[in-house]
């Protein structure tokens, strides 16, 4: 009899408890005396407890200890969901009153049972917030046990390093990566940003397995399709597919055996690469970039980087505010800067609208970029008014002035 209590989970057996205080006398009659009543109880318990089972049957068998890979705020969401999970669903099944529990409850069964966190650094944002919720973090490059498996699964998310196969070989069912964009286009470190870069109008999210060696060439576990805001910022773009990416990753987790089972290669065509960018990402070449792709640069590395061009004496001037485009074309700037119908005098040109306060920049094909302020290396961040005061006035020049997408110095061209 105790043998038979003893093998329901600790939920079934709160359960069993409370019920031998409600067994009524007629109950105990009708199941014989004391033995009856006890066999009732067991009966009441193994009931529940098979419908318990049935319930969450991949609770107990799909429990996961995993190993995160993350570095910024395109992995916290990830991470966050997985510790919420790893340290409250035991809060939710002791808070579980009802008969089977309410389905919010029911939904927030227990799928990590472990969950260790490999650091990139150990001042970034995942660091922080892995210290805070006290989960245990190594230091990349984690030196691993060498027996395959430590780990169910490992999962990737914006890591920025190439994870060692040892690593990989430790996780029983491989590693995921989410990658920011709908692979095979964009592969490589920096996806958002070469979304808004080449004027995407829908990217997405991608789960998929870690091939050794390789950076984003692994089999398509899932995909989520997000259409492109027009002129979103490559961050805020990376805000909104965050949370995204980290559904979808837990999605894969709850039907993890399925999910890989039925995972597909990556296309052989539409392949595209978003290598790591640098500092010569940001200077802006008027001659061959028209207004609209100066407006893609500007939002795909504003955050990142400097966007800038250089004054005349060579000096780089930084840049702020830009202002859309398409309204910049209402502006009438050609007439207003006596810009001849020969396109002189050229790309590069310098405009003050002193009615909107904007520095305007003559661009590639006959088109104008304009900002709302700027910064002068070795001054502190201005508006285009005070640019206009303090710098262009200074010039005291007839002939137009041009800024430099090179850092030689001159101070007029025609």
């Amino acid at each position: 009899m105790r043998a038979m209590i003893y093998r329901l989970c600790c939920q079934c057996y709160r359960r069993l408890l409370a019920a031998a205080n409600t067994v009524t006398t007629n109950d105990a009659v009708i199941g014989g005396g004391v033995g009856g009543k006890s066999l009732l109880l067991v009966e009441h318990g193994l009931r529940h407890h098979h419908h318990h089972q049935r319930s969450s049957s991949s609770s107990s068998s799909n429990q996961l200890s995993v190993l995160f890979y993350g570095s910024d705020d395109f992995s916290l969401p990830t991470l966050r969901l997985l510790a919420d999970n790893y340290q409250l669903a035991a809060a939710v099944d002791d808070d579980d009153g009802g008969d089977g529990g309410s389905g919010q409850q029911q939904q927030q069964r227990q799928v990590i049972r472990q969950l260790d966190v490999v650091l990139s650094s150990p001042k970034n944002i995942i660091a922080r917030y892995a210290h805070d919720r006290q989960l245990t973090c190594h230091e990349f490059p984690y030196d691993l046990p060498p027996t395959d498996g430590v780990y169910d699964i490992g999962v990737v998310a914006s890591f920025g390093h190439l994870i060692p196969g040892r690593a990989i070989r430790s996780c029983r069912l491989g590693m995921l990566n989410i990658h920011g964009s709908l692979l095979p286009r964009w592969r490589g470190a920096a996806p958002v940003n070469y979304a808004v870069l080449n004027g995407d109008q829908r990217t997405g999210v991608t789960i998929m397995r870690i091939a050794p060696k390789r950076f984003d060439i692994g089999d398509i576990v899932a995909q989520a399709g997000y259409p492109v805001p027009p002129r979103i910022t490559a961050r805020q773009l990376k805000a909104e597919l965050a949370p995204i990416g980290a559904q979808l990753l837990w999605e894969c987790l709850l039907d993890i055996d399925n999910k890989l089972l039925n995972s597909r290669p990556q296309s052989s065509s539409g392949i595209t690469y978003a290598p790591k960018f640098d500092d010569s990402y940001g200077l802006i070449d008027w001659s061959t970039m028209t207004a609209t792709e100066v407006d893609r640069r500007f939002r795909a590395f504003i955050d990142f980087i400097d966007i800038y061009s250089h004054w005349t004496d060579g000096s780089r001037l930084r840049l702020y505010d830009l202002v859309d485009p398409e309204l910049v074309a209402t502006f009438d700037l050609k007439r207003l800067s006596g810009y001849d119908d020969t396109g002189r005098p050229g790309p590069g040109c310098i405009y003050y609208h002193k009615k909107r306060r904007l520095l305007c920049v003559s661009s590639a094909q006959n088109t104008w970029s304009a900002f709302g302020s700027v910064a002068v290396k070795g001054h502190k961040r201005m508006s285009a008014h005070q640019f206009n005061n303090g710098f262009i006035k200074r010039l005291e020049t007839s002939v137009p002035i041009m800024l430099r997408s090179d850092m030689s110095s001159s101070s007029s061209s025609l």
